[in-house]
C-alpha cells in the first residue's frame, strides 16, 4: 500500500514520489561536487606543467569559469528535475512508474543526441566567456580612440558615456542571444524560440536608439566645437554661428526622430499591435516639416541681413567717392 497525504480533500501527494524527487536532486548535487573534485584536482597537476606555468592566468580563467558553469548548471538541474517532478506529482502521476516507462521507451540515439546537443552550448558558453572581455577591451580601446581621433575635448564626456552606456548592455544582448541560440539546439518548440530571438530583436532595437540618442548629443557638440574651433569672418563655416539658436531644436526633433522609429520598428515585431506603425512614419514626417519649416525662415532671415548688410556697404561706398569728387 503506498502511503498518501491529502492536501484540501483535492490533491494527493504521493510520498514515494517527494522520495525520489529529494533522491534525484542529491544525485545530481553529489555528481557535480565529485566532478568539481575530480577538475579540481586535474587543474592543480596541470598547473605544475612548466610549459603551463607560463600560461597561468588564461588556465586560472578558464578554471574558474568552467566552476561557475558546473555551479549553475547544478542549480539549474536541481530546478528543473524539482519543478517537472512537482508538476507531475501535481498531477496525480507516480513518478516511479512514469520515470520507468519514460527510460523503456528513450532509445539511445535519442540518448547521444540529446548529448550533442548540450556539449555544443556548453562549447558555445565557454566561448561566449572567453570572449567578452576581450571585447569589451576593445570597446575601451574604441572610446580612447574616438576622443583623441579629432583633438577636441569638449565632447570627451559625451563620448566616454556613450561607450559606457553600449558596453554596459553588451553582456545583456550576447546572453539573450547566447539563450536563443540554444533554445534553437534543443529544438525547442517553434514559438518559443520565435519569442526569443524577438525579444533579443525588441531589446537591440531599444538600446540602440538610446545609443543614437546619446550619439546625438555627442555628435552636435562635436560640430559645435568644430565650428568653433575653424570659423572666422573669411570662413564660410561663421554662417554656422549665426546658426547656432537652431541647435536645441535640432537635438529635440532628432531625440524624437529616433525615439519615434525606434517605437516603431518595435512595434512592428509585436503582431498583435503592429497596425500601429504605420503611425511611425506619419509623425516623422511632421517632425521633418516642423524643423524644415524653422531652418528656412533662419537662413531667409540670414540671407535677407546679407543683402541688406551689402546694399548699406554700397551706400557708404558712394557717399564716399561723391564726397571726394
Amino acid at each position: 500500500m503506498i502511503p498518501k497525504i491529502n492536501i484540501n480533500n483535492f490533491i494527493e501527494i504521493d510520498i514515494n514520489s517527494i522520495i525520489v524527487t529529494g533522491v534525484e536532486i542529491v544525485f545530481i548535487i553529489c555528481l557535480f561536487v565529485a566532478i568539481k573534485f575530480v577538475f579540481g584536482r586535474a587543474y592543480k597537476q596541470l598547473i605544475q606543467v612548466s610549459s603551463v606555468k607560463k600560461k597561468k592566468k588564461e588556465v586560472e580563467f578558464i578554471y574558474q569559469n568552467t566552476q561557475i558553469l558546473l555551479t549553475v548548471s547544478c542549480l539549474l538541474l536541481c530546478l528543473l528535475v524539482a519543478g517537472i517532478n512537482g508538476w507531475l506529482i501535481y498531477q496525480g502521476k507516480n513518478l516511479i512508474e512514469y520515470q520507468t516507462s519514460l527510460i523503456k521507451n528513450i532509445s539511445f540515439d535519442y540518448l547521444l543526441v540529446i548529448g550533442i546537443r548540450v556539449l555544443k552550448i556548453l562549447g558555445i558558453l565557454i566561448l561566449t566567456k572567453w570572449s567578452i572581455p576581450y571585447i569589451k577591451r576593445f570597446i575601451t580601446w574604441l572610446t580612447e580612440w574616438a576622443k583623441n581621433v579629432d583633438n577636441i575635448t569638449a565632447n570627451d564626456a559625451s563620448i566616454e558615456k556613450l561607450f559606457e552606456f553600449f558596453k554596459s548592455h553588451f553582456n545583456n544582448m550576447i546572453w539573450l542571444l547566447y539563450v536563443a541560440i540554444s533554445a534553437q539546439i534543443m529544438v525547442f518548440p517553434e514559438v518559443i524560440v520565435k519569442y526569443l530571438y524577438i525579444s533579443l530583436q525588441v531589446y537591440i532595437i531599444i538600446i540602440m536608439g538610446l545609443l543614437f540618442t546619446k550619439a546625438n548629443t555627442t555628435v552636435i557638440e562635436t560640430v559645435d566645437a568644430v565650428s568653433k574651433k575653424y570659423s572666422d569672418q573669411r570662413n564660410i563655416v561663421r554662417i554656422y554661428n549665426r546658426l547656432r539658436k537652431l541647435i536645441p531644436l535640432a537635438q529635440r526633433c532628432l531625440e524624437y526622430t529616433i525615439y519615434i522609429t525606434t517605437a516603431t520598428l518595435v512595434v512592428q515585431k509585436i503582431d498583435f499591435i503592429a497596425n500601429l506603425a504605420p503611425y511611425g512614419p506619419l509623425s516623422l514626417q511632421i517632425i521633418g516639416i516642423i524643423f524644415m519649416s524653422r531652418v528656412v525662415q533662419e537662413i531667409g532671415q540670414l540671407l535677407l541681413e546679407e543683402v541688406l548688410l551689402r546694399e548699406g556697404d554700397t551706400d557708404d561706398l558712394s557717399r564716399l567717392c561723391r564726397d571726394k569728387s
